[in-house]
């Protein structure tokens, strides 16, 4: 009998060591299927990420945008403007050239009928303007759309586009 409770014993332990076997087994495999599932859904994402390419889609043959951009209409260049600004002490004086992009190379004979008007509509801007309302960024900016609104006034065979200041000194 002590014999059979022995064996039974013995019979006992090897079942544990096997289940804790199967047990220890059962986790490795856990671990490994988790750490490639992680190991692809980040790669997945980090491809995702960091991708250079987009993918290519036919578009119509149209003039992309930034060529519409970058294609500048026709330049007329004004004569340089002297003038004194509207500061109380009246010591400042602006130096500008002006260049205006126009929407059409017709508008160029209208703009030399008109030179004196479209003249003098900026010397009277420019006169209003104190130093503090040209010295920053946001005011040149300011400018240049009231120097647009005002000469467009004037102009009927098309429009001013935009205006560029190749000259802009304040003394």
């Amino acid at each position: 009998m002590a014999e059979g409770i022995e064996e039974n014993e013995e019979k006992q332990e090897v079942k544990e060591e096997v289940k804790g076997g199967k047990s220890s087994i059962l986790k490795w495999i856990i671990i490994s299927v988790a750490g490639l599932v992680l190991l692809g859904g980040g790669l997945f994402i980090g491809k995702m990420i960091f991708s250079t390419s987009a993918p290519e889609t036919k578009k119509p043959e149209k003039t992309p945008k930034k060529e519409q951009k970058l294609t500048i209409g026709p330049i007329y260049t004004m004569e340089t403007f002297i003038i004194n600004l509207a500061d109380s002490s009246g010591d400042k004086y602006l130096k500008v050239v002006i260049e205006v992009e126009l929407s059409s190379e017709e508008l160029r004979e209208e703009i030399e009928k008109r030179k004196s008007q479209l003249r003098d509509a900026v010397l009277m801007l420019l006169t209003s303007k104190t130093y503090a309302d040209i010295d920053t960024m946001t005011g040149k900016d300011l400018l240049r759309n009231e120097i647009i609104t005002r000469l467009n006034r004037f102009l009927t065979m098309g429009k001013i586009k935009k205006v560029y200041f190749v000259e802009f000194v304040v003394q």
